[in-house]
């Protein structure tokens, strides 16, 4: 009988309409982990997506054993294609990045070294005087817009007693498998995803780690629309604090 191998690492990167750019991404990714001496897997998990990104990345991963694609049937957003992938993955410990690469990938290195000194979840931490954010001229008024917003998001998240992390949103997470089980209860899979995850893991117990890092805006950064968006993102938050104050997290 074969001895299972234990994964020490599993990276998932949640994907959604992205065929025109993401071989680059992917293959920048493999050629990083394929030199670890941890043994190691990579899960992508396509959100639905209505262009060829599946048949592109398929393409990409071809022959790889470690680089396995998921895609969903129907779109579930950004939360729901994470937490697809922290529940198929088989790590010990499973990160998650966002799939423009946004944070390097030596800034994924940060996590999980973070996770293997005994962090049950790291979390980037954007807003810690430590990070660095490197972006260019252009898009400074949008990348300053987008701070300002989540500064303020932030603060009502706080107030309302959700969590004392001054960057919950950053789309650079790890999480230690004992913890994927607890996630079965999670039902929030828009903005208020991170919080939820952070909620649960504060409530069991978690040794949770805020980690400063270098991140990246060299494109056009968001699509979020204060106006538009702003209520769905309130929404979630009241959603989270009933949950909170009804005791369904303890």
């Amino acid at each position: 009988m074969v001895e299972k191998v234990e994964i020490e690492i599993s990276l998932i990167v949640p994907v959604y309409n992205c065929a025109s750019w993401i071989t680059e991404k992917i293959q920048e990714i493999y050629k990083h982990f394929k030199q670890k001496e941890f043994s190691w897997e990579i899960i992508i998990v396509d959100d639905s997506s209505v262009d060829d990104t599946p048949v592109t990345i398929e393409k990409v991963i071809e022959g790889i054993e470690n680089i396995k694609l998921l895609v969903l049937e129907k779109n579930m957003g950004k939360g729901g294609a994470v937490l697809t992938g922290l529940r198929q993955a088989r790590g010990k410990n499973r990160v998650f990045t966002d799939c423009d690469l946004s944070y390097p990938l030596s800034e994924v290195d940060k996590i999980v070294v973070a996770m293997q000194n005994g962090a049950d979840v790291a979390i980037a931490n954007r807003r810690n005087e430590e990070s660095i954010c490197e972006l260019k001229p252009h898009i400074f008024k949008q990348v300053y817009s987008r701070e300002l917003f989540g500064r303020i998001l932030n603060r009502i998240i706080r107030l309302l007693s959700l969590t004392d992390f001054y960057d919950t949103q950053a789309g650079l997470k790890g999480v230690q498998s004992w913890l994927i089980p607890h996630l079965n209860s999670m039902h929030v899979y828009g903005f208020g995803f991170d919080i939820e995850l952070l909620l649960i893991a504060g409530y069991r117990g978690a040794k949770i780690e805020s980690i400063p890092v270098r991140y990246q805006f060299f494109d056009e950064v968001s699509t979020v629309n204060v106006f538009v968006d702003g209520f769905s993102m309130l929404k979630d938050i009241l959603k989270l604090k009933h949950k909170q104050s009804i005791g369904y997290y303890s």
